[in-house]
């Protein structure tokens, strides 16, 4: 087989694997960062393709497809650092805004580098061997050195973080962590070959390295379930969670809090971080006024760091909700170690029930008062129908009903007292008779 065929059927297999990857990223695009992940398997396809394309074009076309090429590669290794910082627990609290400024870099290199003289590339030659297009020789702008330095930057930190996550996590981290740790490196190799001439510039051995990033990303997708399977990191804990979470050290320094806090706070996530509630107000001042009684609550403060303890809560009113306030102390391996979780809970639904609850009971108890009964035996005349009461006097019954209900009497004669007391007033024929 011919080189220049070996060479693009390797570019091929390349295709088919990150395509495959990319498709099981795309399918996953709302696990927890999965459209980073689908958007670096896809710029690093565009670089592979890219590679191929300019090895088949004609020298006009390939420095355009070279000014391209610079832009995926800036995509991939931005992404991938991104992925890669989110997965592991560094800069979990970066909003899309923030994200999109790590591709400024990769844009304004792709941009300048489609002028030679615009500081990315002085002056490039293409040449043509074994059928392929390659570039002969090339000199570099003050704007190369800096996209690459910055894209260097960013491949070392992702390095660094997935060896903290291998070293630091649990069976799952380790797992997922390698074929991550391989796909970066990969490329990172192959182009310090490229750039120092190790590699001969007929072939471009970039692909070699995607290629192996390429079966590394497969073999993480599909083996290490990189997307199905996330690590129980914090910010994906805490930050999921519907209660606001603030975390404070012993001298009430702000440790970190998640994105729910912070937006009920009305400041921007992570903000706060090392000052204490002292030293900033929050724009809520009950808010921070609540927060400062909470975390010196005595179930917290020194010598009663016993986290069983049930905590006290307060109350917080932030507009028209309604949050309990409890703080949690969490023991560390000594006593600087101690930390106080604060957490606001969403009672407003549960107040307006028992708001609702005590109106009706109060109703209740109003009604009940209103009512009044007469038990136990009454001692009543046999013939006048008096009654005794408590302190010996006879009492007429309405009196004593009167005087003991809420009960008004109006005197009236019924028919049979008629007929008895007064006969020559009732009718012969009169129904009373």
């Amino acid at each position: 087989m011919q080189p220049h065929v070996a060479y693009l059927i390797l570019i091929v297999v390349t295709l088919v694997l990150l395509g495959a990857t990319g498709g099981y990223a795309w399918r996953h695009r709302r696990s927890p960062g999965g459209l980073r992940f689908a958007l670096f398997v896809g710029a690093a396809g565009a670089w592979a393709f890219l590679t191929g394309a300019m090895a088949v074009a004609e020298p006009s076309v390939a420095r355009l497809l070279l000014s391209v090429k610079y832009l995926a590669i800036g995509v991939a290794s931005t992404a991938s650092f991104l992925f890669i910082a989110r997965r592991t627990g560094h800069l979990n609290q970066l909003g899309r805004t923030q994200a999109a400024g790590f591709f400024v870099v990769p844009v304004i290199g792709c941009i300048a580098s489609l002028s030679d003289h615009s500081g990315m590339i002085r002056d490039v030659v293409f040449a043509r061997a074994y059928s392929l297009t390659h570039v002969s020789s090339i000199s570099f702008g003050p704007v190369y050195w800096i996209f690459t330095g910055y894209l260097y930057t960013l491949i070392l930190s992702s390095v660094a973080f997935l060896f903290l996550s291998r070293r630091d996590g649990g069976q799952l981290e380790r797992t997922q962590a390698t074929p991550l740790l391989f796909s970066v490196l990969a490329p990172f190799a192959t182009n310090i070959l490229l750039i120092t001439g190790i590699a001969p510039r007929a072939f471009d051995p970039m692909p070699f390295g995607i290629a192996v990033s390429a079966f590394c990303l497969w073999w993480g997708a599909y083996r290490g379930r990189i997307l199905d399977l996330v690590p129980a990191a914090r910010h994906v804990l805490i930050d999921s969670l519907r209660e606001g979470i603030l975390i404070v050290d012993r001298h009430g320094r702000i440790l970190d809090m998640n994105t729910h806090f912070a937006r009920l706070a009305s400041i921007t996530p992570g903000s706060l971080v090392g000052l204490t509630l002292e030293e900033h107000t929050l724009p809520a001042k009950e808010m921070s006024d609540v927060l400062r009684a909470a975390i010196t609550l005595p179930h917290v403060t020194d010598g009663a760091t016993d986290a069983s303890a049930p905590a006290r809560p307060l109350e917080l009113k932030i507009g028209a909700s309604v949050f309990d306030v409890r703080v949690i102390a969490v023991d560390g391996r000594d006593t600087s170690g101690e930390a106080r979780i604060v957490v606001l809970q969403d009672v407003t639904e549960r107040q307006r029930w028992q708001d609702e609850q005590a109106r009706l009971i109060g109703e209740l108890q109003e009604a009940l008062g209103q009512v009044k009964t007469l038990t136990g035996l009454l001692p009543i005349c046999f013939d006048c129908k008096r009654i005794r009461d408590g302190a010996g006097e006879w009492q007429r019954l309405e009196v004593f009903l009167r005087d003991r209900t809420d009960a008004e009497f109006s005197h009236g004669m019924c028919p049979t007292c008629v007929d008895r007391w007064y006969p020559e007033f009732v009718e012969p024929n009169s129904p009373s008779r």
